[in-house]
């Protein structure tokens, strides 16, 4: 259990942001929702976030929000365990980050990696999925007769949805690159809505060893 996180931890710094010129408005704010990932099942982070000290808790199966907070010095996003004067950490909202902010928490043994995902509708349409590759391979994901989208470890990108307007099962084929050659890895059926977009997080099961997909749906207003 111990490596899986050691491991989550590493991949994870392998993810990077665009980054932009930085606001020097100090009432610069960001709207931003939340979710987790944990494979402990700890009781919920709870914080107290931003300038306002905005009340927040982080779930584990749903994404909670739209929330709104201040950035300090317009661009820092600080965390507050409960009470606390000092936050426990800040994130660096820049400024194309303001808006459709995911911030997805991942447990890492014994805190949190918080990843920053943009959403915007028009990047993570409807019957979308947002795929990360919490594994230590190389992942092929193939829709059913789409080309296959491929994921390198710690990496992220989208499986486009079919198109339509109907609820549609689709078969996937999911691959892993081991010992130098394609292994199938799962064959399986996702639902595919167009009202709604997910979210999955690849990785190992520490048990058996097996790819597992943590996912997350999100329902599109």
């Amino acid at each position: 259990m111990t490596r899986f996180f050691h491991l989550i931890t590493c991949l994870l710094t392998l993810i990077a942001y665009p980054l932009c010129a930085q606001s020097d408005d100090k009432s610069a704010k960001v709207k931003f929702r939340v979710t987790r990932f944990d494979l402990l099942d700890k009781a919920p982070p709870r914080y107290e976030v931003g300038t306002e000290r905005l009340a927040l808790e982080v779930p584990l199966n749903f994404i909670e929000g739209p929330h709104t907070a201040t950035l300090r010095e317009g661009r820092f996003l600080d965390f507050f365990p409960g009470k606390a004067e000092k936050p426990e950490f800040s994130l660096t909202i820049a400024e194309n980050e303001r808006t459709d902010l995911l911030l997805y928490f991942i447990n890492n043994g014994e805190s949190y990696t918080v990843l920053k995902i943009l959403t915007p509708a028009a990047t993570l349409r409807g019957g979308d999925r947002y795929v990360l590759n919490g594994t230590n391979s190389r992942l092929g994901i193939k829709l059913d007769k789409q080309e296959p989208v491929f994921l390198e470890p710690g990496k992220s990108g989208i499986v486009r949805g079919p198109g339509g307007q109907e609820i549609v099962s689709v078969p996937v084929l999911i691959s892993s690159f081991q010992d130098e050659e394609w292994k199938l890895a799962s064959t399986e059926n996702w639902y595919i809505d167009p009202r709604s977009r997910g979210y999955l997080f690849a990785y190992n099961s520490p048990r058996t060893h097996q790819l597992t997909f943590h996912v997350i749906t999100e329902r599109l207003q």
